[in-house]
């Protein structure tokens, strides 16, 4: 473009680089966490608390479940212990134990959320800022946004039974969910 200033162009490269980032960070601790107590290893109190630690996790936290709430139903699964805690934290308890239950299962729900296509998702939208989308194990909640970080629940990604190449979101295709999350954002 002929007459574009240094300041315009600057201006333009900025919008075309916008784009939704997906951060698996925890998840994959929590693969590894997974599969770690159900082969009866002992998962140790600080890599448990990098998980409670976590800067994405503490964006979770409720006065009903926190960073404490995280260690203690992590550390009971971990040390084979009874859970004596509240309705979150035992809803909590209950989730990881269920991944634990049917490791292949779990590998089967990772797969697809690992390789979502960002690149399309990136392409179908028209960006104005950057995204972060990240899979959480939430007890409850389906999403949590806070600025630009849309938070999902990871226990809530559900595949078709006879398909698990179809999977599913608030009774969604999860291609469609997030792109209705971030329309809305906008």
């Amino acid at each position: 473009m002929i007459g574009m200033t240094t300041c315009m162009r600057k201006n333009l490269e900025r919008i075309d680089l916008m784009s939704i980032k997906l951060n698996l960070n925890i998840l994959e601790s929590l693969i590894y966490f997974w599969e770690a107590s159900k082969s009866g290893e002992k998962v140790g109190e600080k890599y448990i608390l990098s998980i409670a630690d976590d800067e994405d996790m503490k964006l979770t936290y409720t006065k009903q479940f926190d960073k404490d709430s995280v260690r203690k139903v992590l550390s009971a699964i971990s040390n084979r212990e009874k859970l004596r805690g509240n309705d979150k934290e035992r809803k909590f308890w209950n989730n990881n134990m269920w991944m634990m239950d049917d490791l292949s299962f779990m590998r089967d729900m990772v797969k697809p959320v690992k390789t979502l296509a960002m690149k399309k998702i990136n392409e179908d939208l028209d960006l104005k800022e950057d995204y972060e989308l990240i899979f959480l194990p939430l007890c409850d909640r389906e999403k949590i946004i806070k600025d630009n970080k849309i938070i999902l629940n990871f226990f809530k990604v559900k595949l078709d039974p006879m398909d698990y190449k179809k999977v599913e979101y608030s009774n969604k295709p999860i291609y469609d969910y997030i792109e209705e999350v971030i329309e809305n954002l906008r």
